[in-house]
């Protein structure tokens, strides 16, 4: 999504991803990706979210993922699964540009990355992932109402400089930890872990 431009998917919409990348082209030449420096809009609804997937296999790591640069205008995402990429979503985005609500991250390497921005993210499920949630840079994201299970490695990873809360969040039965702090402050609230 090139700068100035807005790309808007409708509810129910399924965005399959190639395993290959043709062009040769992005951060990783051999795996495709998803890069906003406009705008995405992608709000489905609970009985039509909107699932970016493999186009075929259901491993981790099938292609890159959804990367939201810092020069992008916005992101709104609500209502989506993501599933099968290196990392399912990273975003370099601040402040109120970047919205995610009521997202499944599940069979990626790390669901969800941030390295910018005071965010607050509701409803989050994380799954299946060897990372759920990795938190880096200056990023100091609000996680509520979220829940984190099964996950290889760590549920939430914070090795930045903000401070990562947790409010009202499920983190049970994940293989290695829950929460691990590299770096930076966590605050937990009314959490299970």
């Amino acid at each position: 999504v090139q700068a100035g431009a807005v790309l808007t998917i409708e509810p129910g919409v399924v965005v399959r991803f190639q395993s290959s990348d043709a062009l040769g082209s992005g951060t990783d030449t051999s795996r495709i990706e998803l890069t906003v420096r406009g705008t995405i809009v992608a709000n489905g609804t609970p009985a039509q979210p909107i699932t970016f997937q493999a186009a075929s296999g259901t491993a981790a790591a099938t292609w890159v993922g959804m990367i939201l640069e810092t020069t992008a205008t916005s992101a709104t995402l609500s209502n989506i699964v993501v599933e099968h990429a290196v990392t399912g979503i990273y975003s370099s985005l601040g402040g109120a540009t970047f919205t995610l609500s009521n997202a499944t991250f599940r069979t990626n390497n790390t669901g969800l990355r941030l390295s910018a921005g005071t965010t607050t993210h509701d409803g989050v499920t994380a799954t299946l992932n060897s990372i759920g949630v990795q938190v880096d840079g200056t990023a100091s994201p609000t996680f509520t109402n979220a829940l984190f299970t099964a996950n290889t490695s760590r549920a939430f990873y914070e090795t930045g400089t903000g401070t990562l809360t947790i409010e009202n969040a499920t983190i049970v039965n994940n293989s290695s930890y829950g929460v691990y702090l590299n770096a930076g402050t966590v605050l937990v609230r009314d959490s299970i872990i």
